[in-house]
């Protein structure tokens, strides 16, 4: 007997005329319906994200309200750090119609980040560095009964138009025991979020526009 489809998220993003109008505005957070696992995410967790553009930066935020965060040994806000995933992470991958390159980027509770491109699945290029002018902020406790919340945004490259973005969301929480959470849920027998062929379309929405 065939199993049952996944329910997934399909990841959407919000067009803003400016970026900084986000500020100003109740975009709606993305809840995860699944984890790896297919078990349901109660929303107890509160894991979401909420992903907007101007066409010239992109903004990625993520939160949890399990408490309390466990973000990795060593991070804080602003700082370049690898390895975010070893405790709670929010993950953007980032790719293009059309490439096998993408950009992973990591968000730690704490607003620490960390960013690599690869030219194809855990290819590193070793040509990659990070843009300028990334920017993280901390918009809820870290430690504690309420969770957190976290966002980063960054300069989008000027030959990726907003179109032709493929990406996913995937978050990791907990530590010892991790629990893998995907947007969409790519093919394959355990947690792997670097796969760019199957990295969907977002949807496309107007600042205001209801989900």
């Amino acid at each position: 007997m065939d199993a049952p489809p996944r329910t997934i998220v399909q990841p959407q993003i919000h067009l803003l005329g400016r970026l900084e109008d986000v500020a100003d505005l109740d975009l709606p957070w993305q809840k995860f319906s699944q984890d790896w696992d297919e078990a349901p995410v109660p929303d107890s967790i509160g894991a979401g994200f909420r992903l907007s553009t101007d066409g010239r930066r992109f903004r990625f935020e993520a939160r949890s309200f399990l408490p309390p965060a466990q973000p990795a040994p060593g991070s804080a806000c602003g700082v370049f750090m690898e390895e975010l995933w070893t405790r709670d992470v929010g993950e953007l991958f980032l790719g293009e119609e059309g490439s096998t390159r993408y950009t992973e980027w990591n968000l730690s509770p704490h607003g620490a980040w960390w960013a690599q491109g690869f030219r194809s699945r855990r290819i590193r290029d070793p040509d990659y560095a990070p843009p300028p002018q990334v920017k993280t902020w901390v918009t809820q406790g870290t430690e504690g009964s309420h969770g957190w919340q976290a966002g980063l945004s960054f300069p989008l490259p000027q030959d990726l138009p907003v179109a032709s973005l493929r990406l996913n969301v995937t978050m990791i929480l907990g530590h010892p025991l991790r629990r893998y959470l995907a947007a969409v849920v790519q093919p394959g027998s355990g947690p792997d979020f670097h796969l760019p062929e199957s990295f969907p379309k977002p949807t496309l929405r107007s600042a205001g526009e209801n989900f």
